[in-house]
């Protein structure tokens, strides 16, 4: 049953490399079901913004730039900060199988993201360092929300 769901669940997203690839990766999901599969993306999206909050540390300490400086430490640190909460939360609800509360919470760490890279649009506008991590992030979300569409 294992990789014929995980082909036929990944064939319904936007991103099917990067969802059979992770949870190909994940022992859990040769014997799961929808539910083990959105709860690993949710996993991974855990694991993406926190290390993104290391990188921003990292790239603050590193760099003299202090508009770049000011934009992760004003904008982008506090917001992952927010969405490592907002993933708590959607963990939370995945385990008590409130799937609605589960998309909410990822609507809502996505919008963070989102705001944190919208913050280097601003003038003087910023190349994002973190843009590849954010859309990673965006990516395991889409990809939650359509499996989280499938479950009962």
């Amino acid at each position: 049953m294992g990789t014929d769901l995980i082909q036929q669940t990944c064939n319904k997203t936007d991103y099917y490399d990067l969802c059979v690839s992770s949870l190909e990766s994940d022992p859990r999901s040769s014997n799961g079901d929808l539910a083990v599969f959105a709860t690993i993306f949710l996993k991974l999206a855990t694991s993406n913004a926190k290390g993104t909050i290391t990188q921003i540390s990292t790239l603050v300490n590193g760099t003299n730039d202090e508009q770049l400086k000011g934009r992760l430490l004003s904008a982008c640190g506090p917001m992952y900060g927010i969405v490592k909460e907002y993933l708590k939360g959607a963990v939370l609800s995945m385990e008590s199988k409130q799937y609605i509360d589960v998309n909410g919470w990822l609507y809502s760490a996505e919008n963070q993201i989102q705001n944190c890279e919208r913050s280097f649009t601003r003038p003087p506008p910023l190349e994002s360092p973190i843009k590849g991590r954010s859309e990673v992030f965006e990516n395991l979300c889409s990809i939650a929300h359509v499996i989280l569409h499938l479950l009962p």
